[in-house]
C-alpha cells in the first residue's frame, strides 16, 4: 500500500543475510492451479538458525492442522509494548507489517480488492517461537517499521505530537461509526449523557474517547473520563451518577454480561459494529418533566427530537466526509 512502504520484498534496505520465505497458495487464479511465491528479505544480521527453521515443517501448516483435529482455532501473534504513549505508532507498525507480508500481487476476479495470504507471517512468527532461533531476527524485520511508523512522532514537538494524535484519533473514529451515529454520539455529548465506549481493540477506545473531547471545542467536558477502563473497576464506574465518558474493552473478563445489562440512563457506543444505542430512560429526569402530568409524552418528544438532529447531522456529516 501506498502508505506502508517502508520495506518491499525487492529492495535490500539491509547488508547481511537474508530470509527466505516461500508460501503455497491454492486458487488464487481463474485457473485453480496451486501457486509458490517466494520472497527474499535482506537483513541485518546473519540468522542461519531462523533460516534453517525456516526450511523445516512450516507452521502455517501445523496451524491448519491443529485446527482440524482440535476443531478450534489456533493462534499465532505478536504484541508490542512500550513504557511511553506510542499507541498510534505501534498500530501503524502492525498494520504495516500485517500488509507487507501478507500482499501477493494478485487481485480478486469479483471485487478487485488485493488477494492476501497469512502463511508467510505465521511461519515467520512461528519460527521465532524456537529457543535456539536468534532474537536479531524479529529486530530485523520490526526495525524498518518502527522507524517508519514513529518518523511522525519522535524528535517532534509536543505540540506537533498531539495534533498529529488528535487527526489520527479522528479519523479512526469516522471509520469505526457511520455519520449518523457519529451524530448521535456527538448529540448526547452535547446534552452530557452517560456514554460507554464499547470495542474489543483498546487503541481505538482511546482514538475515539479522543476524538470526542475534540469534537465538543469550543465547549469542555467537565465530567469523569476514562478511555480505558481497568475491569476490576467498570462494574463501579457504570453506576456512578453523574455524566460519563467510559472505554470498556469488549474483550475483557466479564464485559459481555456488563454491557447487556447496562443501567437505563447509559448510552452504548459499539466502536466495532458501528452502532449507537440510546439510553432507554433518555432524558427521564429532564428539567422539561418536573411538575408536568404528560412527563412521559415530552419525554418521548425530547428523543425523538435528539434522533431526528442526529439524521439531520448525520447527513450533513456524510456530506462533508464524502
Amino acid at each position: 500500500t501506498d502508505q506502508c512502504a517502508p520495506l518491499t520484498f525487492h529492495s535490500p534496505l539491509f547488508r547481511g543475510d537474508s530470509l527466505l520465505l516461500s508460501s503455497k497458495t491454492d486458487n488464487l487464479e481463474s485457473n485453480g492451479e496451486t501457486k509458490h511465491l517466494s520472497r527474499r528479505v535482506l537483513v541485518s544480521a546473519p540468522t542461519p538458525e531462523f533460516n534453517r527453521r525456516l526450511g523445516e515443517r512450516r507452521w502455517s501448516d501445523r496451524m491448519t492442522e491443529f485446527s482440524k483435529s482440535s476443531k478450534r482455532g489456533a493462534a499465532v501473534g505478536i504484541a508490542l509494548i512500550s513504557g511511553r504513549n506510542v499507541i498510534p505508532a505501534m498500530r501503524e507498525t502492525l498494520s504495516c507489517m500485517f500488509k507487507d507480508y501478507s500482499k501477493t500481487g494478485l487481485r480478486d476476479k469479483t471485487d478487485k480488492n488485493t488477494i492476501r495470504l497469512c502463511d508467510p507471517i505465521v511461519d515467520i512468527l512461528g519460527n521465532l517461537s524456537h529457543h535456539d532461533v536468534e532474537k536479531a531476527g524479529l529486530r530485523c524485520i520490526l526495525e524498518p517499521y518502527l522507524n517508519y511508523s514513529s518518523s511522525r512522532w519522535v524528535d517532534r514537538p509536543l505540540s506537533e505530537q498531539k495534533s498529529e494524535f488528535t487527526k489520527v484519533s479522528g479519523h479512526q473514529l469516522v471509520q469505526s461509526l457511520p455519520p449518523v451515529p457519529l451524530a448521535l454520539l456527538f448529540t448526547t455529548a452535547i446534552l452530557e449523557q452517560k456514554i460507554i465506549l464499547s470495542s474489543s481493540r483498546r487503541s481505538i477506545l482511546l482514538s475515539a474517547a479522543t476524538a470526542i473531547i475534540e469534537m465538543l471545542k469550543p465547549l469542555e467536558w467537565a465530567h469523569l473520563f476514562v478511555p480505558l477502563v481497568p475491569a476490576a473497576l467498570s462494574e463501579d464506574l457504570v453506576q456512578y451518577p453523574a455524566p460519563f465518558i467510559l472505554g470498556i474493552p469488549s474483550e475483557d473478563r466479564g464485559s459481555i454480561d456488563l454491557l447487556n445489562s447496562l443501567p437505563p440512563d447509559v448510552t452504548l457506543v459499539d466502536l466495532d459494529v458501528g452502532r449507537v444505542i440510546l439510553a432507554k430512560s433518555f432524558a427521564d429526569d429532564n428539567e422539561l418533566d418536573v411538575g408536568r402530568s404528560n412527563g412521559k409524552n415530552v419525554t418521548g418528544a425530547l428523543r425523538s427530537q435528539v434522533l431526528y438532529l442526529a439524521e439531520a447531522l448525520g447527513s450533513v456529516f456524510g456530506g462533508n466526509l464524502h
